[in-house]
């Protein structure tokens, strides 16, 4: 995702906020989460579904009248869709999900705490079917550029299956064969 865009996350909902610093490439910092180390890994099309996405859950937060006490673990494209992962600070889990690689599809940990507090359920219930609602909502708009009309998902040489639109997807496909003949070239070079 686009910094810029990253960055009006980070400056509008606080729990998107990244230590300073980590914008670049950089080594792993112990500690820190896959989010406040690398960021967003995703096209800059899903910008606004994870924008509202962010609205949604301080909306919540806000309605159920709770501290807000939610942690982004890592936010990421899979199988061409979203992929938000999180915790809580009272219910931090070492793994978010299990993907399988045959269908795509997968199994995911819904992150618990305290069952006998019964209005914290009920809001990290809501906030499940917030994230995914979203990450459903990914499969129908364009990672790249935000498309709606003509967004879908595909598969694309290499296997690498992506939400995309036509126009995106016609660019990738091109940039795709390109690398491809090259590395082709760069090889025959190698043998000869």
């Amino acid at each position: 995702m686009r910094k810029d865009l990253e960055h009006k996350l980070q400056e509008t909902f606080s729990f998107m906020r990244r230590p300073e610093g980590l914008d670049g490439y950089h080594d792993w910092v112990k500690g820190l989460s896959i989010y406040e180390n690398w960021g967003i890994e995703a096209g800059s099309g899903w910008y606004d579904i994870i924008y509202q996405l962010c609205q949604d859950i301080t909306d919540c937060y806000k309605r159920h009248g709770m501290e807000m006490d939610f942690c982004v673990l890592q936010i990421k494209e899979k199988f061409g869709t979203l992929r938000f992962y999180y915790a809580y600070e009272d219910s931090k889990c070492g793994i978010s999900a299990i993907d399988f690689l045959g269908n795509g599809s997968g199994m995911r940990f819904i992150p618990g705490g305290d069952e006998s507090d019964e209005k914290k359920t009920k809001l990290r219930k809501e906030i499940a079917d917030i994230v995914k609602a979203a990450e459903k909502r990914s499969a129908t708009v364009c990672e790249m550029c935000g498309d709606t009309h003509t967004a879908m998902l595909r598969t694309n040489l290499g296997g690498r299956i992506s939400t995309l639109c036509d126009e995106c997807a016609e660019k990738r496909q091109k940039s795709m064969e390109e690398r491809h003949r090259r590395l082709e070239e760069k090889l025959r070079e190698i043998k000869e």
